[in-house]
């Protein structure tokens, strides 16, 4: 018999408790029997999932198991809010550190440039608001002077230039840096200058003041020619409808692609002065591998004067320097009927006075080649020079050499050293033309080192070919190019000779009449035609096709492909 306590208390909650469960089960077999499979399964998976990880106990039921799943989303969810509201205040807190430390930058940088101008401003008020001209560093012969921390005063020499003579700690005379304005940077008087001398800046330089960087590439260089002018730009022609040399009334028509040239320019009949050309052009030569061009330059006021400014901008905005080759214009030399060639020969007077020009007018820019810190000129024609004169060559030289706003390096269009070079006061010399190169430059490794050791400087010129028989010469020899033979066989020689700092010089960039240039060409062919009542006759003019066995535009571009590729051999050599 059941006691009085089970029959009160444990059987009616035994009874309620089975009734429950069969309550659970009741619901999952009345969806087995109505088809609803699908409710069927998801309910059964329900009540399997709390069942094993122990969260639903047996006795309850699909509704109480759905309400404890919709608690359970609402905890997670707000569980995530929190983790983003935590995320949110981890990332400002961050946002305000990085601000903070980004203000601590900006003071440090405020207080490091508070520090260069206060250590870059004089002693006194040399300086004013007012500046108008760059340091220009002083070039000086001589090696006695003392460097930074070297003993000075007295017996012990002087300070070198940008130093001054001061007492230490210890008494002893130190030369120690002066308070001044280094090379390159703007300055309103020569005293604010370490160098002592303060050079204007003219109008011209339009924002370009100052000294360039020099740098290996610099020694790359060509010869330039500006003076190409066409109808659309210029509204008439130059250089490309001449006879003759100066002769512009000659018998070609460029308007019918008939131009005084073996070769026809890629650009065609084009303007020197057209912004789009000199643009053009710049990036084509810093793509050889060109860091310098030697303008080829007329006089004061000539058309290729007027068109410096221009020149110099352009290349400036490549990273290419500008240099002068100084021609034999009329009213530079003076004529010697004896000259077949009617050149004459040059007064060293004129070139002084062209050399001060040069620097006056142009030298505040900073695309201004410059060597060691002296600007370059070179001189054609420089074998007309009587080697009687040299003595007053060497006069004007030693001049400008000793004046410190000019003291150029300039250059000779002559390689003998003893009776030209050197007793002329000359800094080096070159030759130009592809005959006269490939006739020295089996003794290049010997000229150049007989330079090195008279303190010269010696020009390595390559050249990939010469005609100029559509330019009234039809009786010149021709020098081939033989499929680009020549050109890569004269900068082999110049990889392979012995170099100290050796510039080499290209004959030329585009020089089209002479068939010089290495600018890209292309292939054109002109039909007959009546020009000025003569008949011209049909003509196809050369271009590169097949030269290094390449076609179409890559033949095109092949000599300033190659160009770069045997400058950049020629600067590891130099520099190995």
């Amino acid at each position: 018999m059941m006691s009085l306590f089970t029959k009160c208390f444990l059987l009616p909650i035994a009874l309620v408790v089975l009734c429950h469960f069969n309550g659970v089960r009741a619901d999952l077999m009345t969806l087995a029997t109505s088809g609803d499979y699908e409710s069927y399964m998801q309910q059964v998976d329900l009540h399997s999932r709390l069942e094993l990880v122990g969260e639903m106990p047996w006795w309850w039921t699909a509704e109480d198991a759905a309400t404890n799943q919709t608690r359970r989303s609402m905890k997670m969810e707000t569980s995530i809010d929190d983790e983003s509201d935590k995320t949110k205040m981890r990332l400002k807190s961050h946002v305000k550190t990085e601000e903070s430390d980004n203000q601590h930058r900006r003071t440090r940088r405020r207080r490091r440039r508070r520090r260069r101008n206060r250590n870059n401003r004089l002693a006194t008020n040399a300086l004013t608001a007012n500046k108008n001209g760059y340091c220009l560093p002083i070039t000086s012969s001589s090696s006695t002077c003392q460097g930074n921390t070297k003993p000075c005063g007295g017996t012990r020499g002087d300070c070198c230039l940008g130093f001054t003579c001061a007492r230490t700690s210890s008494g002893r005379k130190q030369c120690r840096p002066k308070t001044c304005l280094g090379s390159g940077r703007e300055c309103s008087t020569s005293s604010s200058c370490c160098s002592a001398q303060c050079v204007s800046c003219n109008g011209g330089c339009q924002g370009r003041c100052g000294l360039g960087i020099e740098n290996e590439r610099d020694n790359i260089q060509t010869f330039y020619y500006p003076w190409y002018a066409n109808l659309e730009t210029d509204k008439k022609f130059r250089h490309w409808a001449i006879a003759g040399r100066g002769n512009d009334n000659g018998v070609y028509d460029p308007l019918n692609k008939d131009l005084p040239s073996p070769f026809y320019p890629r650009l065609g009949a084009y303007s020197s002065s057209s912004s789009e050309t000199l643009k053009l052009h710049m990036k084509w030569i810093r793509r050889a591998g060109i860091g310098t061009i030697i303008v080829s330059w007329w006089g004061q006021g000539s058309e290729e004067d007027k068109l410096i400014w221009k020149v110099m901008n352009a290349a400036d905005d490549q990273g290419i320097k500008v240099g002068f080759y100084i021609e034999p214009y009329k009213g530079g030399y003076i004529k010697d009927p004896s000259k077949t060639n009617n050149e004459g020969t040059r007064t060293p007077q004129t070139a002084k006075e062209d050399v001060k020009y040069l620097i006056n007018t142009y030298g505040c820019h900073r695309a201004m080649y410059r060597r060691g810190g002296r600007p370059v000129f070179m001189f054609f024609a420089a074998r007309s020079y009587d080697e009687g004169n040299q003595k007053e060559w060497a006069i004007v030289w030693k001049e400008l050499y000793a004046d410190p706003k000019y003291n150029p390096i300039v250059i000779a269009h002559d390689v003998n050293l003893e009776n030209r070079i050197i007793a002329g006061e000359w800094s080096g010399g070159h030759d130009y033309g592809t005959e006269a190169a490939e006739d020295t430059s089996d003794d290049w490794p010997e000229i150049a080192e007989d330079y090195e050791d008279a303190g010269k400087i010696f020009y390595f010129t390559v050249s990939p070919g010469f005609d100029d028989t559509r330019l009234s010469n039809p009786d010149k020899p021709i020098i081939e190019r033989n499929n680009g033979k020549r050109y890569e066989d004269a900068w082999k020689k110049a990889i392979n000779s012995k170099t100290n700092n050796n510039p080499v010089i290209i004959t030329s960039f585009n020089e089209w009449h002479e068939g010089t240039q290495i600018e890209p060409s292309n292939a054109t062919t002109i039909k007959p035609y009546t020009y000025q009542g003569q008949s011209r006759g049909a003509f196809t003019y050369k271009d590169y096709e097949g030269d290094w066995g390449l076609k179409e535009e890559a033949a095109d571009f092949a000599y300033l492909d190659k160009t770069k590729l045997f400058s950049d051999l020629y600067l590891k050599k130099a520099n190995a």
